[in-house]
């Protein structure tokens, strides 16, 4: 018998390595165990987004006030802050290459090439503070499926769900770049 993990579940990885396409798996299958945090962004809507589906789409000076009132549980601008009473698990998406992740990203067909640029320095980052070994678990996303049956392992509670996950792959993160 399994029994979702008792603290958050963070899951964390550059734009690409198919964060979104795992947990829409995940939530289809459990739909009344899990759910999506629609997170608040100051960027603009993209093509099919919907204001307060995908993300609650604001101002800069919406947000920041947001943030002085200390309305978020965290915030990011390139990296985030917990607070630490909640105990989460954080769990790594890593692609199984940089070659994949730029072709994973330019094949979105959404990138111009100054966000290509920001979303390479951001995985840049990403990788750098996962190789520090700052989360407790990771996942290579080289196999869609596998990828999708580790993170549910880890989701819901199965046993071991501690063991689940992956060396980091050697990821050359100077190769992170236009």
């Amino acid at each position: 018998m399994c029994q979702l993990i008792p603290q958050p579940l963070v899951i964390c990885g550059p734009s690409g390595t198919g964060k979104s396409t795992l947990l829409k798996s995940l939530f289809a299958k459990y739909p009344d165990a899990f759910g999506f945090s629609v997170s608040h962004t100051t960027r603009s809507p993209r093509a099919g987004e919907v204001d307060g589906r995908e993300y609650h789409f604001t101002t800069k000076e919406d947000f920041m006030t947001r943030v002085e009132r200390e309305e978020f549980l965290e915030w990011a601008q390139f990296g985030g802050n917990w607070t630490p009473p909640l105990n989460p698990v954080f769990l790594f998406l890593a692609p199984p290459s940089i070659a994949h992740l730029k072709s994973r990203l330019r094949g979105r067909g959404t990138e111009t090439d100054d966000s290509m640029g920001k979303r390479l320095a951001a995985a840049k980052a990403e990788i750098e503070h996962a190789i520090s070994g700052a989360h407790d678990l990771v996942i290579v996303n080289d196999d869609l499926e596998r990828a999708g049956r580790m993170l549910e392992a880890v989701a819901i509670g199965a046993p071991g769900w501690e063991e689940v996950g992956d060396e980091l792959p050697a990821l050359d993160v100077t190769e992170l770049v236009l």
